[in-house]
């Protein structure tokens, strides 16, 4: 992410920074995850890339139902 940054690469920032996002998720850190994958989603809202917005979207879903207690309506409305 650092290199694409330095160089400034934009193309699949979006996906790079979920994928981080995902992986500190996996990793239990949810309020860091939350923060990266809050980013990744202000990152893809663009035209070209709806795509990533709806993965990013699912990943916001998950951290939802991971919360205690899990934030099952916030999830839902990710989720759609």
């Amino acid at each position: 992410m650092q290199q694409a940054t330095t160089i400034k690469i934009q193309a699949g920032q979006s996906r790079r920074v979920a994928s981080l996002g995902e992986a500190v998720l996996l990793a239990g850190r949810l309020e860091e995850a939350l923060s990266l994958v809050q980013q990744a989603l202000d990152l893809a809202r663009t035209p070209q890339e709806q795509g990533n917005e709806a993965w990013i979207l699912r990943l916001l879903g998950d951290i939802a139902t991971r919360r205690k207690p899990s934030a099952i309506e916030e999830a839902a409305a990710h989720y759609r």
